[in-house]
């Protein structure tokens, strides 16, 4: 059986305020049936936050985009006092084809 999916992959990072040391703190995937399903998603997500493109080297050495850098201030209200950073979320859209090799 075959099938085909969209997969969004983010990796979250902070740093804190006035520092540009990021850390990982979480990573998460969606499946979508579509591609536009995977930019809807992500523009509900993210508005209009302020985006980078990722690029990624090809085994014959081009480069290709396959996704975005999301930057933004975020803050954490159940902390006392107030927590404050800044998170920039690498998001990757891959196009998944998936094969049943089981018989």
């Amino acid at each position: 059986m075959l099938t085909e999916r969209y997969e969004i992959t983010i990796t979250e990072t902070g740093a804190p305020l006035f520092s540009d040391e990021y850390r990982i703190f979480d990573s998460h995937q969606h499946e979508f049936t579509t591609y536009d399903e995977c930019l809807d998603w992500i523009k509900e997500r993210y508005g209009s936050h302020k985006k980078r493109p990722v690029f990624c080297e090809t085994r014959d050495g081009k480069t290709e985009q396959v996704g975005w850098i999301y930057s933004f201030r975020n803050c954490d209200y159940s902390h006392s006092p107030l927590e404050k950073w800044n998170q920039r979320d690498w998001v990757e859209v891959n196009h998944i084809t998936r094969v049943s090799i089981v018989k």
